[in-house]
């Protein structure tokens, strides 16, 4: 039995390091790390892409465990919507998940020109203290990524493991009943989409509505 670990991103790959040093230590432990970068390309210590593994493949796999180093990694949405269970260290500010790592010029405010009339700008009281796009090469600032990753989607979304240590990971993926979390996790999935669908059917009829009033003829 096996479970697939993400690509570590800015994290390095000292966690392969840590969980083969932890699994040779414990020669009896029933489960086996694999590299998700290792199936793609296991020669190479560049950033690949996968466009050779399905979802059936992935899927075989016990769960799978990430360090996150930004919020947007499609991994997350990917891995969630399959049901597979999700495990993820519990300080998630540490890995400076609170922000967009690319588009750091958006931490500048923005002044807008006076045409745009109905646009308020909050006073500096009013303001959330710390901006939630950043330099990921910068220093971390503490402070800004606890607040900030407290909302983000790995913290948001139930379900989501998390552990405090590799030892307490290694204990989690045999004692937790991960079909339990799986079905879970599909039963929140399947209420996201019937939300999603009353939203967009709502978008949808107003659009037709507005059509409709545009195409009517003129009265007088």
């Amino acid at each position: 039995s096996e479970v697939l670990v993400s690509r570590p991103g800015t994290s390095g790959g000292w966690q392969e390091c840590v969980l083969n040093r932890f699994v040779d230590a414990n020669p009896g432990y029933p489960l086996r790390f694999e590299q998700f970068t290792n199936l793609l390309n296991p020669h190479t210590t560049k950033e690949v892409y996968n466009n050779s593994l399905s979802y059936t493949d992935l899927a075989t796999y016990r769960a799978v465990v990430g360090f996150p180093y930004d919020t947007s990694l499609m991994f997350f949405w990917e891995f969630y919507s399959m049901n597979m269970p999700i495990f993820v260290p519990f300080q998630l500010w540490h890995w400076g998940i609170f922000g967009q790592h690319t588009r750091p010029d958006l931490e500048k405010p923005q002044i807008f020109p006076e045409s745009f009339g109905r646009v308020k700008l909050l006073s500096e009281e009013e303001r959330i203290p710390y901006s939630p796009f950043f330099d990921g090469f910068s220093p971390l600032d503490v402070e800004r990524s606890i607040l900030w990753s407290k909302f983000t989607d790995w913290a948001m979304f139930p379900h989501v493991q998390y552990f405090s240590s590799i030892p307490d990971l290694m204990s989690q993926l045999i004692k937790l009943d991960l079909q339990a979390v799986s079905a879970a996790m599909k039963g929140f999935n399947e209420e996201c989409i019937v939300k999603s669908v009353a939203a967009w059917r709502y978008v949808v009829e107003r659009w037709l509505a507005v059509e409709t009033l545009t195409d009517a003829p003129a009265t007088t």
